[in-house]
């Protein structure tokens, strides 16, 4: 594998043929690896990830997408401190591991209320979840205390910003809760706000008033902590109970006539009107319950908002039973369509994970032809230059050598003119020296034959 000692990210996602020892040989050839995607790969289990563990000793994030198809037996995580978990990660995790007993996610400063959310809503069944120093806040701890209460029994939100009304929310909704960690908590309620006993209908069950809790925030859809009319009849008209019906059974629930229903008159409404009833026919609204599950089968995991729908399904088997029939027509149909739309949507993302390899593939090659282009434009570039440099230096070379052979030719030239010169030069100094000596001789000669006449004449004066 080339580059592996520098690799620091891996992405096989949707890899059907990828085995477990294939990744194991990764992991110790590629120790560095900080990014891994190992999501939809059928092959991968819990030993596969265990040995991740002891060779990445520098991995920040982790996809595992689909994990839980191999790891059926999965009921804990743990990604405490890890930055790469996010909203989308739990949102993940609640969606394919929906039976997880425990999770800690502390230290994740990108967990959010939106992935609180998706945890309340579909892993019901969590019963020690830590929060500490995350992004949770007010919404999540409500959410929590309003889809999770009944298994859990240890919540860590130390270091939340989360205030004593969200704090005592869950206190008195979670009735299993033993271990809550507030620490660096600013707002915090006082130990006997903690232990206040539940309120409470004389002949209603905790059980029952839970449902007519969580029915009653399924239909308050603002959070608003009142049912206004507009609301009540949108989700009767989706049940498609009729528009009369609707009416009438609002029109029951609220007592005093203001136009919205509040908790307190929604529960009483129930007990008035079945209060007798409720506790008989608990069991048997439960069993009918399972039983429509059963018969949906593997569709039932699809059910959006599980909690929710089983409450509603309880409640309207209560109030109205004549409108069980449409409600498993209406649970049906959506679970058929979320379960196409699921489909679709891992079809398309398998697609956009196979076209982002082929293009990461592609991409590849092209910067390596690149690469091998322009070494090759370089190599030519100086051969090209080289060429040239010695082209120019040869020009120079004979433009020199004729030069100097144009200066050897003058200089044998100059020699020739000078020797002429100088021969010249001294056949005209000889001439001229005879000439003077024969002027000299003849001067001499006159001199002489004064001085003979000058003697003569002075012999003959004596």
């Amino acid at each position: 594998m080339r580059h592996k000692e520098s690799l620091c990210r891996l992405e096989v996602f949707g890899c059907q043929f990828l085995t477990p020892s294939c990744l194991q040989t990764v992991y110790e050839v590629c120790p560095g690896l900080q990014h891994l995607n190992i999501g939809q790969v059928p092959k991968v289990n819990a030993h596969c990830l265990a040995v991740m563990t002891l060779q990445l000793k520098c991995l920040i994030s982790l996809n595992v997408t689909g994990l839980q198809a191999n790891c059926v037996k999965l009921q804990s995580l743990t990604f405490s401190s890890c930055p790469g978990v996010t909203d989308m990660t739990l949102h993940r995790i609640s969606k394919y591991t929906t039976c997880i007993r425990s999770l800690d996610v502390s230290g994740c400063k990108a967990v959010t209320d939106a992935g609180v959310q998706s945890l309340a809503l579909r892993c019901r069944r969590l019963q020690q979840l830590d929060l500490s120093s995350t992004g949770t806040g007010n919404r999540g701890v409500t959410l929590l205390a309003n889809y999770c209460s009944r298994h859990l029994c240890t919540v860590k939100l130390s270091f939340c910003h989360i205030t004593s009304e969200s704090i005592l929310k869950l206190c008195r909704r979670c009735k299993r809760l033993k271990v809550l960690h507030l620490y660096g908590s600013a707002h915090l309620p006082s130990e006997r706000e903690i232990r206040e006993p539940h309120p409470s209908i004389k002949g209603m069950s905790s059980e029952e008033q839970d449902r007519l809790r969580s029915l009653f925030h399924a239909y308050d859809a603002d959070n608003s902590g009142r049912i206004e009319r507009s609301e009540f009849l949108t989700i009767c008209a989706e049940l498609q109970v009729s528009a009369a019906e609707a009416d009438r059974i609002f029109n029951r629930l609220d007592v005093d006539q203001d136009g919205t229903v509040t908790l307190l008159e929604f529960i009483n409404g129930f007990h008035d009107r079945h209060g007798g009833d409720m506790e008989s026919d608990r069991g048997d609204v439960s069993d009918a319950w399972e039983h429509f599950e059963r018969r949906m089968g593997e569709q039932a995991k699809f059910i959006p908002r599980h909690e929710q729908a089983s409450t509603l399904y309880h409640n309207v088997s209560l109030t109205e039973p004549r409108l069980i029939p449409q409600l498993e027509n209406v649970i049906m149909n959506f679970t058929k369509e979320i379960k196409q739309q699921n489909s679709e949507m891992e079809n398309l993302a398998l697609a956009i994970k196979r076209a982002q390899d082929q293009a990461s593939m592609q991409l590849s090659e092209m910067e390596e032809e690149m690469e091998h282009r322009i070494h090759a434009a370089e190599r030519k570039t100086r051969d090209q230059e080289r060429k040239q440099t010695e082209a120019a230096l040869s020009e120079l070379r004979r433009s020199y050598e004729t030069e100097v052979c144009e200066l050897q030719c003058k200089i044998q030239r100059m020699q020739m003119i000078e020797e002429k010169y100088n021969d010249i030069t001294g056949k005209d100094e000889s001439q001229a020296l005879k000439k003077k000596i024969s002027e000299l001789t003849l001067d001499n000669q006159k001199v002489e034959t004064g001085v003979a006449k000058v003697s003569d004449q002075s012999r003959l004066s004596a």
